[in-house]
């Protein structure tokens, strides 16, 4: 798809950045500004204002092309309250996520937008993942379900779409009230808002994003305390269904985290089973097994893939 890029942008590609090194950024970044589909404006937002080489960078990215809008926090406000002030600020009814360590795939945006627009009832596509290291050397392709019934299912196991490769709707946005305060979960609780807000999410089984595993894209992926703030996100699902709405609260969480307390040991195994699993290495056979009797936590999340693998098998998509 081509077209004039100074008309209004019809996505609008929502991207925060922190302390992530200046050579990831900028790949991340032209892999935006390089797509096929070119009606875009690229938002991104700069949570850690000190931060003057990464803000000197984009300063000087943005003369070269006036699609790419910088907003710059006073102070560090994190993730969620950063995508929802990019968003807020967004011109287009269609937003798109992207991460500054990760690489959009050129046909990533028109792919997505064109799937939207054929499918009007859909409110988010996500896209399958090509895992890659810190020197971006492939680790494998990851999928994610298609099916809207198999979604239904297997999100009370697991997040159905994988954050960075998203395309949503902004009304559905503006209608769940955007990202809460979730850190390292937010993903999860803005997906399971839709879903029960009556909107439809899918997946293309393409890869079009290279998602960077790296050392903390790993531990904020499986940190124990996101167990906790999982938990407390399927307690709110389940307020909704009761009353029609939930009851959440910072300081209610805020709470609950102060009583999770890590295991280095966990952590550490933790770790080393994340980077078995994106090389599908037979290596995660003993990190489980060693996980399922050292931690409750990680014995709920085994028990959970198996529930989604048994869900899949027995659903037809």
């Amino acid at each position: 798809m081509s077209s004039n890029s100074n008309d209004t942008p019809l996505v609008s590609v929502v991207m925060a950045c922190y302390r992530e090194p200046v050579e990831w950024l900028g790949l991340a970044i032209d892999s935006i500004l390089q797509q096929t589909f070119i009606n875009i404006e690229l938002i991104v937002v700069i949570d850690d204002p000190s931060n003057l080489k990464i803000c000197d960078f984009l300063a000087q990215k943005q003369t070269n092309d006036s699609r790419l809008k910088v907003l710059k926090n006073q102070k560090n406000i994190g993730l969620p309250a950063s995508l929802n002030k990019g968003i807020e600020q967004s011109k287009s009814q269609i937003i798109a996520r992207m991460d500054a360590d990760d690489i959009s795939l050129p046909e990533r945006l028109q792919m997505q937008f064109e799937y939207l627009r054929a499918n009007p009832d859909v409110s988010l596509i996500g896209s399958a993942i090509e895992n890659i290291d810190d020197c971006g050397t492939s680790l494998g392709i990851s999928h994610f379900q298609s099916s809207s019934e198999v979604i239904q299912k297997i999100i009370p196991y697991c997040s159905v779409a994988c954050h960075p490769t998203w395309m949503f709707k902004k009304s559905m946005f503006d209608s769940i009230g955007g990202y809460r305060m979730l850190q390292g979960a937010e993903d999860y609780d803005f997906l399971y808002r839709i879903l029960d807000a009556g909107g439809k999410i899918t997946n293309l089984d393409r890869p079009l994003l290279q998602y960077r595993l790296h050392g903390a894209s790993i531990t904020s992926g499986m940190n124990l305390k996101r167990y906790k703030v999982r938990h407390y996100i399927k307690a709110l699902h389940q307020q909704r269904v009761t009353s029609g709405k939930d009851n959440y609260s910072t300081d209610e969480l805020e709470q609950l985290l102060s009583q999770q307390q890590d295991s280095p040991l966990v952590a550490s195994l933790i770790t080393k089973l994340r980077k078995a699993e994106a090389k599908h290495s037979i290596t995660r056979i003993p990190y489980l097994l060693a996980l399922f009797f050292c931690s409750v936590n990680v014995r709920e999340r085994i028990l959970d893939h198996l529930k989604i693998r048994m869900i899949i098998s027995t659903t037809r998509t």
